[in-house]
């Protein structure tokens, strides 16, 4: 799927945080993992467009981010055998343009 990922883009954002929160619950429990590296771009897209603005990206946003990023460096990590920070120097690189 990491092949894949470069040319997956992100989530359309949604300005309403409850269903945007609802929507990166659903992305999560589907188990699709590009619609996960499309969320984590949508998110920090979000975020710099909120700092350009002098403002934090949202909290709820961030976990959701740091959740789908920790399971697809665990789940990598244990397809190849090898530690979780070798992981995340391999995934990284996919989830930006």
């Amino acid at each position: 799927f990491l092949k894949e990922a470069k040319n997956v883009s992100a989530v359309e954002w949604i300005e309403a945080s409850r269903q945007r929160a609802d929507a990166f619950k659903r992305i999560m429990e589907s188990g699709d993992r590009l619609k996960m590296i499309s969320m984590i771009r949508a998110i920090d897209e979000n975020a710099l467009r909120r700092e350009a603005e002098g403002k934090k990206n949202f909290i709820a946003d961030e976990n959701a981010k740091q959740k789908a990023l920790k399971l697809l460096y665990s789940e990598i990590s244990v397809v190849l055998d090898i530690p979780e920070e070798d992981a995340i120097n391999i995934v990284k690189p996919y989830l930006t343009r």
